[in-house]
């Protein structure tokens, strides 16, 4: 369903639909710059970027497509790694810090939702409590999952060529031109997208218990 579509039928459901997406990627943008900052590079504060004000993080053409599918992107934090302390492990740090924040986000929502449940059991509120669980937990968990991706540029690539013995990850940094191809692949298969929402939903109902 189109956001501007649930914008007419429920509009205070579509602003609040709106608000769980971005801040789940104004918490990742954030997490990336606060991590940067303390792993000496201090390239995202100046910037502006270290601060959980959305403008500061929102793509307009994702924001555009927030608007319109519900999903989008933010603009990448700008980091500097020659300013880490420790290149490798600081690299690996900031670039898992994203993916481990929306995981986090995700728990204080099941959380909130387990609360809800228990308080009212029935009634708006539980409606309210079922599609912050069926949106926001599994947005996080999804956006977790996907930027863990080891596809250039996602967290996960950066992760990758960090771990990885010499031999991989020097395959992975070779790989970079060509991964932009299969990251487009994947987005718009049914393939890649059931390899982010079927671990993304069981994770959820895990969490919120339902």
């Amino acid at each position: 369903m189109l956001v501007f579509e649930l914008f007419r039928q429920d509009p205070r459901l579509a602003m609040f639909f709106v608000f769980l997406c971005v801040m789940a990627l104004t918490v990742h943008e954030f997490a990336h710059a606060y991590a940067a900052q303390v792993c000496g590079d201090d390239t995202a504060r100046l910037m502006g970027r270290m601060t959980l004000n959305p403008a500061a993080h929102l793509d307009p053409l994702g924001t555009i497509l927030i608007l319109l599918i519900g999903f989008g992107w933010a603009k990448p934090v700008p980091v500097n790694p020659l300013n880490f302390r420790r290149l490798r492990k600081d690299d690996v740090l900031v670039s898992a810090a994203g993916p481990a924040s929306n995981l986090i986000l995700a728990v204080i929502l099941a959380v909130i939702v387990r609360i809800m449940i228990k308080a009212v059991p029935g009634g708006p509120a539980l409606d309210t409590a079922y599609f912050l669980a069926g949106y926001g937990v599994t947005l996080n968990v999804a956006l977790a999952i996907f930027n863990l991706l080891p596809l250039f540029p996602l967290d996960g690539a950066h992760i990758a060529e960090n771990l990885l013995p010499a031999p991989i990850s020097t395959f992975f940094v070779n790989f970079r031109p060509y991964a932009r191809y299969v990251f487009i692949v994947f987005l718009v298969s049914r393939i890649g997208g059931a390899l982010i929402s079927v671990p993304a939903a069981a994770i959820s109902t895990l969490l919120c218990g339902f």
